[in-house]
């Protein structure tokens, strides 16, 4: 059974990554909590979510090459969606929707 938390987490962001109207079952969850317990553990939770498939991301923060690692996850993580981000964008001014009839 996980530890209590003494306190709320303190990074919560839940998303959907539609618009309404649009499927709901895409979705971004990052969460960081401590534990309550003598060891005062982080709680994390960093899950992408797109209809019936989750992707459920590790953290490891218990030693320095684990938390480099992480920090090289997360900026990769950072610049591969804001790289796809910005050619999608490109793309869809190149090719525009035709009018509709």
């Amino acid at each position: 059974m996980a530890a209590p938390l003494d306190h709320p987490p303190f990074c919560y962001q839940r998303e959907f990554l539609n618009l309404p109207g649009w499927h709901e079952g895409a979705f971004v969850l990052a969460s960081l909590a401590v534990s309550d317990d003598p060891e005062r553990q982080l709680r994390y939770q960093l899950h992408i979510g797109n209809c019936d498939k989750i992707v459920k991301l590790s953290i490891d923060y218990k030693t320095l090459e684990g938390r480099t690692n992480t920090r090289h996850k997360l900026r990769v993580l950072r610049e591969a969606l804001s790289e796809f981000s910005a050619a999608l964008e490109q793309w869809f001014e190149e090719h525009p929707l035709p009018p509709k009839e």
